[in-house]
């Protein structure tokens, strides 16, 4: 598992091409190459996959990052 990138890591787990994500939304490559490169994915994505696979360990990754994003925001803030 590519633990550097989750949206690497979640084609790895799921076994699947980043051209065979897209085609689950009806999204082209290159809009799939667009989230690697920015290591993200839209949050209706997210949705639908944790709701369809919510076993995958990919989570937790997304999870600890979205946590850190937080931590870092708040910080900011103060």
């Amino acid at each position: 598992m590519d633990e550097k990138n989750i949206v690497k890591s979640l084609c790895a787990e799921l076994g699947v091409t980043q051209k065979q994500l897209g085609e689950m939304f009806d999204i082209s490559q290159p809009s799939v190459a667009l989230w690697v490169q920015k290591n993200s994915f839209p949050r209706m994505v997210d949705i639908f996959l944790r709701t369809k696979y919510p076993e995958l360990k990919t989570w937790s990754l997304i999870d600890a990052r979205h946590s850190t994003e937080s931590s870092n925001q708040q910080g900011i803030n103060k």
